[in-house]
């Protein structure tokens, strides 16, 4: 009884990672087209979360997200209001 149990946690768990892994793949890459990046850099990133996807993630989020802060966005606004 205990073994199939394992194996029916076995199956869960690799049907679970195959669909986070489809839907890093999904998600992410929608969000680099959205970006609307040079084309090398946008098929880059998308080549790196194909091949790499819970490594190319983390690297996403560390470098391919410019958050400039409240503050320059801020600047922004004024200045594009002013002119």
């Amino acid at each position: 009884m205990f073994i199939e149990s394992a194996g029916a946690l076995s199956s869960f768990l690799s049907t679970a990672l195959v669909v986070l892994h489809f839907c890093f793949i999904v998600g992410f890459s929608v969000r680099v087209i959205l970006k609307r990046s040079s084309v090398g850099v946008s098929l880059s990133w998308l080549l790196l979360l194909t091949l790499l996807p819970y490594v190319g993630v983390v690297l996403y989020l560390l470098f391919g997200e410019r958050y400039l802060g409240i503050r320059y966005r801020q600047r922004m606004a004024l200045l594009l209001d002013s002119s």
